[in-house]
């Protein structure tokens, strides 16, 4: 019987539970051996335990990367829901692959795209998916209650973000574009910190009106928290501070 690898994702996120760090042969004795043991991963490199570690992607080359593009409009101020549209790019092969979603309120959950995956379908709150192909691509679309209103504005938290196997983290490339045109709110501040500068580790954020982005590139688990202001409240407050100063 062919084991059934599963993506548990959450809110942007994913439980990578697999690693190219493995051999074909490894990888093909544990999945199609119920009997097998749990392979061991190769230690010619140290095994992140959870630790979130920013990594140089000068060194890191064609790593897992998960896209996210998030829109969000003016009914989403008011119910909380936004669009999702979420790639996966150079997925690991693997003969079956279950991606769980665990949004507490998801909606309208569709593939828009896949690429060297021999079958993908959508089964209640999960993608099914079938003899996926070393650099294979996903693509989904999807409605998710993730935006919270809070007392000066709104607050959107990503994650956690992670790529597993067995009991080591593996490196994961994130991207997170979060669009709100002609809204009349401003992004105030971003958890963790952001690094300004290529050169730097940790999360990049490039920012326009009415656009925010996020990269990262990392072992671990990372979790990320966009809070938005109200432009007319922080109009207010930096009158209220020019007016303290006179």
């Amino acid at each position: 019987m062919t084991k059934l690898v599963s993506l548990i994702i959450g809110l942007f996120s994913a439980n990578i539970i697999y690693s190219q760090e493995l051999s074909k042969s490894q990888l093909d004795q544990w999945l199609n051996n119920p009997d097998a043991p749990i392979p061991l991963v190769k230690k010619n490199r140290k095994i992140n335990e959870g630790k979130l570690t920013f990594l140089d992607p000068s060194k890191h080359k064609n790593v897992m990367h998960s896209d996210n593009n998030i829109r969000i409009d003016a009914q989403s101020l008011k119910t909380g829901w936004v669009e999702l549209r979420q790639c996966y790019r150079n997925l690991d092969a693997f003969p079956r692959v279950q991606i769980v979603y665990k949004y507490r309120n998801i909606r309208h959950l569709k593939i828009k795209s896949v690429k060297k995956i021999k079958s993908a379908k959508i089964e209640g709150r999960s993608v099914q998916l079938v003899d996926v192909q070393k650099g294979a691509l996903l693509c989904i679309s999807a409605q998710i209650q993730s935006l919270q209103k809070t007392v000066t504005g709104y607050q959107l938290q990503n994650g956690p973000f992670r790529r597993k196997f067995l009991d080591g983290y593996f490196p994961l490339h994130v991207t997170v574009n979060v669009r709100f045109p002609n809204l009349q709110i401003t992004l105030e501040s971003i958890k963790p910190k952001s690094v300004q500068g290529t050169k730097f580790l940790g999360i990049q954020v490039s920012k326009s009106i009415n656009r925010v982005t996020l990269n990262a590139l990392f072992e671990g688990v990372l979790n990320t928290q966009l809070n938005f202001t109200l432009v007319a409240n922080l109009r207010h407050r930096n009158n209220k501070i020019v007016n303290q100063k006179k």
